[in-house]
């Protein structure tokens, strides 16, 4: 049995790493090494984000979840945000991805005999219900 934040670990996460490096690099022009400095990852995982090869599981295209992305990678590049500040909204952006049943079919895939069509648990952990 896999739970979901056993998803969000393999999937999720590096989904949202990946958006928020694209996000450093494209829109607030960094550097990888420094994209990795922030991120307290390595600078070959920030190549490979950016090539596509890790954190293309989900795919995140709802505008609240880019948008609380973009959040995310402002607070980075402005270091006015402690690190607690920044774990707490990558925690929100799960949340909000969970409650809207983003990934519910990959959940399935992780877990087949996982029945997510009767699921509420996304739903009523995160605070909402579709």
């Amino acid at each position: 049995m896999s739970v979901p934040c056993e998803v969000v670990a393999k999937t999720v996460l590096p989904a949202m790493r990946a958006m928020v490096t694209k996000e450093l690099i494209e829109v607030h022009d960094l550097k990888q090494v420094k994209v990795a400095q922030l991120l307290g990852i390595t600078q070959g995982a920030v190549s490979q984000y950016m090539r596509g090869e890790r954190g293309v599981a989900l795919n995140l295209k709802s505008l609240d979840v880019k948008t609380l992305i973009s959040s995310i990678a402002l607070q980075l590049t402005t270091g006015k945000s402690s690190q607690q500040e920044i774990v707490s909204r990558f925690c929100e952006a799960c949340s909000l991805i969970r409650g809207k049943g983003l990934m519910c079919d990959l959940h399935k895939t992780f877990d087949s005999s996982f029945d997510t069509k009767d699921c509420r648990v996304c739903f009523t952990s995160s605070g909402s219900d579709p």
